[in-house]
């Protein structure tokens, strides 16, 4: 299956820099190792779906939050991301994907849509995560468990 790349406008990436993160949105560096990342994919599917942009740097300087763009390098760099969604998602729905690239920024950022899951969804750790506002949360008590079934 093809990756469609978007180039996308200065304003466009402007838009994910500043964006906050909240309940349906969440910004990662391309150095967040994929196992980690099952937790986020999780807490999405298991709440009301989101957006993952993965090659967004974060960084504080003097108690403000800066960040910049830094994707991977080529489509090739990103198959441990992706390999992590086959295996969560092993029919290929409930999440697509798409790269992005700006002229003058370096490498491809990838940008994920996860939808609500029907079902729980367990991260790798065989956790299920929620999302709740800007936070991803463990399932941890059965009776938490039920209610999210």
């Amino acid at each position: 299956m093809s990756i469609e790349v978007v180039e996308i406008t200065s304003d466009q990436l402007n838009q994910i820099l500043i964006a906050e993160e909240s309940h349906f949105l969440d910004l990662k560096s391309i150095d967040i190792q994929p196992g980690k990342l099952c937790k986020f994919i999780s807490g999405f599917a298991n709440a009301d779906g989101g957006e993952l942009f993965i090659g967004i740097d974060e960084d504080t300087v003097e108690g403000k939050k800066t960040r910049a763009s830094r994707g991977f390098t080529d489509q090739e760099a990103a198959n441990g991301h992706l390999q992590i969604f086959e295996q969560l998602f092993p029919l290929g729905d409930g999440y697509s994907y798409t790269f992005l690239i700006y002229e003058g920024c370096p490498g491809l950022v990838l940008q994920v849509t996860i939808f609500k899951s029907r079902g729980v969804v367990e991260a790798s750790d065989s956790v299920p995560y929620l999302r709740r506002g800007a936070q991803t949360l463990p399932i941890k008590t059965e009776q938490a468990l039920e209610r999210l079934r």
